[in-house]
């Protein structure tokens, strides 16, 4: 893992969270090929989606970690169907993840509440 905690903790977040979830972007600057031949538009204005299978998450931590592309990400929203799971801002250094998940505690005590907090609506 590197140093760079903002690094790590879009790492950690993608890490608990389950697989076959939505993902949707918005990174108008990211030039990421690997990224980018996952995503496709979303139904939201300004947002990609990618699917966030188990092979398509290992890709995508495996390009946070080599090209830190979460520096190019302004907003990340992880949903399972209507449901919000996490949302994180400016470059993913900072978010608020869904009361409902089971977030271990190595994760609430690296994170919460300076990095992330854990919505009380949601």
């Amino acid at each position: 893992m590197m140093n760079n905690e903002h690094n790590n903790f879009l790492v950690d977040i993608l890490s608990i969270l389950p697989n076959k979830v939505e993902c949707l972007i918005q990174a108008p600057s990211l030039e990421n090929l690997t990224i980018q031949k996952k995503t496709k538009k979303s139904k939201y204005d300004y947002y990609n989606l990618i699917n966030l299978t188990e092979e398509n998450k290992k890709d995508f931590i495996d390009e946070e970690l080599n090209n830190s592309i979460g520096n190019f990400i302004q907003n990340i929203q992880i949903r399972k169907g209507d449901s919000l799971l996490f949302e994180g801002y400016d470059g993913v250094e900072y978010g608020v993840i869904s009361k409902h998940l089971i977030i271990p505690d190595w994760f609430i005590k690296k994170y919460v509440p300076d990095t992330c907090t854990i919505s009380n609506e949601w």
